[in-house]
């Protein structure tokens, strides 16, 4: 199963360096964001490190380049569900304050419980 994971994982990344426009990244972020953060609790260590590697190259992305939309509201549900280890809802936490930033004032709004 880790080699299937780690293949998978590899994918990702070569998605994510292939996005070569704000609408590539956007969109290839919010698909496999949020999957590849739940790799953060595989019990492979050799996952984990590809995870954060995945990671790694994600948030430099992001960081360079502030306009891109990200998955606030896959990002918020995958923090609420107590199903999720410890570990995954911090590394979530951290997209989730990313994500929320990027959000028009009416956007953070709209999250907020009624």
């Amino acid at each position: 199963m880790s080699q299937t994971e780690l293949d998978q994982l590899e994918r990702v990344l070569l998605r994510f360096g292939l996005a070569d426009s704000d609408e590539k990244l956007a969109t290839t972020v919010g698909r496999f964001l949020c999957p590849v953060l739940l790799k953060c609790a595989s019990t492979h260590v050799d996952v984990r490190k590809k995870t954060m590697e995945v990671l790694a190259h994600v948030s430099k992305q992001l960081k360079s380049r502030p306009k891109i939309s990200m998955p606030t509201e896959d990002l918020l549900a995958q923090f609420e569900n107590v199903a999720v280890s410890a570990m995954v809802r911090n590394f979530t936490l951290v997209y989730l304050k990313m994500a929320l930033v990027r959000l028009t004032k009416a956007g953070q709004v709209a999250l907020v419980p009624t």
